[in-house]
């Protein structure tokens, strides 16, 4: 009877050192779900050849969606199907952590949770990697984490410290405001310290959001061509800008651009560098001045407009009754058209760029003359009368009172003939 006791004892002895040394739930187990798992596909009694089924299909409905990474304004889409799942090496480490030893009969079945096996060739983490606000690491981490358990394909990337990001200056623009803008201090609030993040689209209308609705058109205008500006000069991609089809008193011609509320004209960029760039934006005075800023400096970017030909503007008159006859004023003194070019130049390009090419139509000169007629004319032409011949002899009458008195006063050789007409003999 004692030996029966000792031997008891030391079954339960052994049962409890078994249990510490080889517990019941891993890691992994999900204390909620009493079946196994693995990639969160319940396996719980699956033949080995259901199971190998199983988890092929679910990885095939898995990796046919993207991987959505998104956070600080950016967003990336991975190829899920780029990475490789080892399905029966997965199956060997559940068939291992289920299977009871042989001392351990008085236990029920193992319930363990199991991420799938997999294997990157680092092509998810270099993508990961462009973007500079995140945390590449982590970020890689949790995509792979959850692949794994074949969970959502939307995930929040991990946010890096972007306090640097201001170091380097690339770009900077300064123009007076121009008279008439409505609404201009709302358009800086919501453009000042945007992220302009590498290989992402940015559009001006969708960052103003409500705020296009708060200015008029002379104040969306100017700021589109304002960051239009720092665009070109951060060798962004420029792939949609609209002129305001004349040149404005600000920046020069070809340099400008136009948007409008409903988004038909738009000014959207790319930030083609490695490094994301922040946008500041700030009132100085009776100016605007913008920036952007990165953490280091890009290569040089000069621009340069060149004018290719100019019309002469068409003279336009106008006619008025209010004016005097013979008074005219000038009402607008016109400008000639233009034809321009801009390119853009950069270090590491052979050959420059052409960004744009376009027209101003010439500012016609108009004039306001008098539509009343001008006075007439006064005549003062002296008519001669005809001479008088009362004797009827044919020749004109002579006054005697105008004809010499004495024959002393003739001309030499001079002398009157019997009609009374002086003769003079010519030299």
């Amino acid at each position: 009877m004692i030996n029966n006791r000792k031997v008891l004892f030391f079954i339960i002895l052994l049962g409890v050192l078994i249990y510490f040394v080889y517990p019941i739930n891993f890691s992994y187990a999900d204390q909620e779900n009493s079946q196994s798992t693995i990639g969160g596909i319940t396996v719980e009694g699956l033949t080995r050849k259901q199971l190998q089924q199983t988890l092929q299909e679910a990885v095939t409905v898995w990796t046919s969606e993207p991987i959505v990474i998104s956070g600080e304004g950016a967003m990336i889409q991975l190829n899920a199907s780029a990475i490789q799942y080892d399905i029966e090496g997965t199956i060997a480490t559940y068939e291992t952590m289920t299977k009871k030893p042989w001392y351990a009969f008085w236990q029920s079945e193992r319930t363990v949770h199991l991420p799938l096996q997999l294997t990157d060739n680092g092509g998810l983490k270099a993508e990961i990697e462009q973007v500079q606000t995140w945390v590449t690491d982590s970020t890689y981490d949790k995509a792979l984490q959850q692949a794994a358990n074949l969970a959502s394909h939307e995930i929040e990337a991990d946010i890096a410290n972007i306090g640097t990001i201001d170091n380097e200056r690339i770009a900077l623009e300064i123009q007076p405001i121009p008279e008439g803008t409505m609404g201009l201090v709302n358009l800086i609030k919501a453009l000042d310290g945007q992220i302009l993040y590498p290989q992402q689209p940015f559009s001006l209308v969708a960052t103003l959001g409500e705020q296009v609705n708060s200015a008029n058109n002379e104040a969306l205008n100017f700021i589109a061509s304002m960051l239009y500006s720092v665009a070109l000069h951060t060798n962004s991609d420029i792939y949609e800008r609209v002129s305001q089809n004349r040149i404005p008193s600000y920046l020069e011609a070809g340099v400008e651009a136009a948007i409008t509320r409903d988004g038909s004209n738009d000014l959207k960029f790319l930030n083609t560098t490695e490094h994301a760039m922040k946008l500041k934006m700030s009132l100085e005075g009776d100016q605007v001045k913008a920036e952007a800023y990165a953490p280091q400096q890009i290569n040089k970017v000069t621009i340069h407009v060149t004018r290719e030909y100019e019309i002469a503007p068409r003279i336009i008159t106008r006619y008025s009754k209010e004016l005097a006859s013979g008074q005219q004023q000038v009402l607008e003194e016109g400008s000639p058209g233009l034809r321009v070019a801009v390119m853009r130049y950069t270090v590491d390009r052979v050959d420059p760029e052409l960004i744009s090419k376009d027209y101003y139509a010439p500012a016609h000169r108009i004039m306001l003359k008098s539509s009343q007629p001008p006075p007439a004319a006064t005549s003062e032409t002296t008519v001669t009368p005809p001479p008088l011949d009362l004797n009827g002899d044919g020749l004109a009458d002579v006054d005697e009172d105008a004809m010499p008195i004495d024959e002393e006063d003739l001309p030499e050789g001079s002398y009157y003939d019997k009609g009374g007409k002086l003769i003079t003999p010519k030299p």
